[in-house]
């Protein structure tokens, strides 16, 4: 059923319809020849999607995002980023050409011959190529292989180079910096090395997030940075003299001394132009959303169990990948996602399609751990601290379908940390992708009813209503979705009557 060799692209940033956003069981395989899988992937080797990049400037990553071997895919290479640019950015007078420069981050292990290693299963991760691979997995395993719930490598990258260097000018750079790593985070700062010219730490200025600019400049000593998370910077090397040289650290905790606490090696060289960049104060110009315009909040759980073979089992509100879905959203409509992490550890949580703004965190406590401003911007991922609930707010407002959320720890998305979301059109009350008669027929048995979670509530004031059978006319659609010319009765007809015969029986009752 699943051919070993599988992928679909995903695109961070990109709202795109559903075809091309790459549901995990839309892969292709390598075979010319292979029918559409029995999921909804296209036939043959091949997959064509499409991104419109209409949308604020920012910095895209793709990967591999096929069921069940992500981590896989993206672990051999398969991921890549761009850029995309408009008139509010280029009017800043940012860093630009030589000295704009991606950094992506990530970490690998590797066989004495170079080849990459990943661990067959938990003995590997304590006797890597050894005898055992399974570990501790109950004997009944019916493999000798299996997953491992994280991996941290034990050599760092950069754009695909091992510990490799960059020579700088003495002037400003802008650093873009995306932890495209499986599940290491990173906890980045600049050291001047002995004999610099300034032995000051020097600060980041981060002027963006995953999806674009942040309204003002932000400095900081140092950047934490999870697994999907991209943060755009500017890094000023002006105070240093030629020959001086950098360290861009790792101080993260399972960063390892002497290896993975060590990036990149900065090397300050002459210069060949002037500086003529900015570093302006103020950004972007948008709008924070507001609670009170959230129409629902979901309260979604991040959990972790046990399966049947002893293995960690990371799941999404208690519920595995083939579950039916449980998350339906109306497109246009403001709401609030509140992720319960129940688990000691960090997720990355990450939904495609539009980007969200975080609305506040919470510790293990309930005590408010107040937003720092580089949190204020537009994001496609948010870190989940151990024991934490963070709140986002998100609007879906181009395209309907079915589309996921997931914990951008590569090995726990794979692990049953994946879930779906379906996007419906107003008034599409049985959320069949189509607003046609059989919603009206829902709409029409359900007048009158008062409560929570009412299908047929379009506008989500508690009742099912007039103004309910407004919003379903309004979007009313047939299989081509083009506008139909069903004639279906209109409900205000019946208020004249209804007040005639309340009229009538109250005259009788004088009478």
């Amino acid at each position: 059923m699943f051919p070993e060799a599988r992928m679909v692209p995903h695109l961070h940033g990109a709202v795109t319809d559903e075809a091309s956003d790459g549901f995990p069981e839309w892969w292709v395989s390598p075979d010319a020849n292979a029918p559409g899988n029995i999921f909804g992937g296209p036939a043959g080797n091949s997959i064509l999607t499409t991104y419109t990049n209409n949308q604020r400037a920012a910095g895209n990553w793709y990967h591999d995002h096929s069921m069940g071997i992500t981590r896989l895919n993206v672990y051999a290479g398969m991921a890549g980023l761009y850029n995309i640019r408009d008139s509010e950015e280029a009017a800043l007078g940012l860093p630009s050409g030589d000295y704009e420069i991606p950094l992506v981050l990530q970490d690998r292990s590797f066989y004495e011959n170079g080849d990459l290693f990943y661990p067959r299963g938990p003995g590997d991760l304590f006797d890597p190529g050894g005898d055992d691979p399974l570990g501790n997995i109950d004997e009944s395993f019916p493999d000798d292989e299996s997953q491992v719930s994280r991996f941290v490598a034990d050599a760092n990258l950069v754009n695909g180079k091992v510990w490799p260097y960059l020579e700088v000018e003495p002037r400003k750079y802008r650093f873009r910096l995306l932890n495209g790593a499986n599940t290491r985070s990173y906890d980045l700062t600049l050291e001047p090395q002995p004999g610099a010219a300034s032995t000051d730490p020097i600060p980041f200025y981060q002027i963006g997030t995953d999806s674009g600019l942040l309204t003002t400049t932000s400095q900081r000593d140092s950047v934490a940075i999870s697994p999907a998370d991209r943060v755009d910077t500017v890094v000023d090397f002006s105070s240093f003299d030629v020959g001086d040289t950098i360290l861009l650290r790792n101080n993260d905790f399972e960063a390892t001394n002497g290896t993975t606490d060590q990036v990149m090696e900065i090397r300050v060289v002459e210069s060949t132009d002037p500086d003529t960049s900015s570093l302006p104060t103020q950004l972007s110009t948008f709008d924070r959303y507001q609670e009170q315009d959230a129409v629902r909040t979901r309260t979604l759980t991040l959990d972790m169990t046990i399966d049947q073979y002893g293995r960690p089992e990371l799941l999404l509100d208690g519920k595995k990948w083939t579950d039916p879905n449980t998350e339906t959203v109306v497109l246009g409509e403001m709401e609030i996602w509140e992720f319960v992490n129940n688990t000691g550890m960090s997720h990355p949580m990450h939904l495609h399609m539009d980007a969200f703004q975080v609305l506040d965190r919470r510790d293990r406590n309930g005590n408010v751990v107040p937003l720092e401003d580089y949190e204020l911007g537009f994001e496609d991922t948010v870190t989940v601290g151990g024991r934490e609930t963070v709140r986002i707010m998100v609007q879906f407002n181009q395209y309907t379908g079915t589309f996921v959320w997931h914990c951008h720890i590569l090995e726990h998305e794979d692990l049953e940390m994946m879930r779906t979301f379906r996007i419906v059109s107003p008034g599409d009350y049985d959320q069949d992708g189509d607003v046609d008669t059989n919603d009206y027929d829902l709409w029409k048995n359900t007048f009158g009813t008062t409560g929570e979670d009412l299908a047929a509530d379009g506008n989500n004031d508690g009742v099912v209503n007039l103004a309910d059978y407004t919003v379903w006319r309004d979007h009313l659609t047939g299989p081509s979705g083009a506008l139909t010319s069903l004639q279906v009765p209109e409900p205000t007809t019946l208020v004249p009557a209804l007040a005639g015969m309340l009229g009538a029986v109250c005259w009788r009752k004088r009478a």
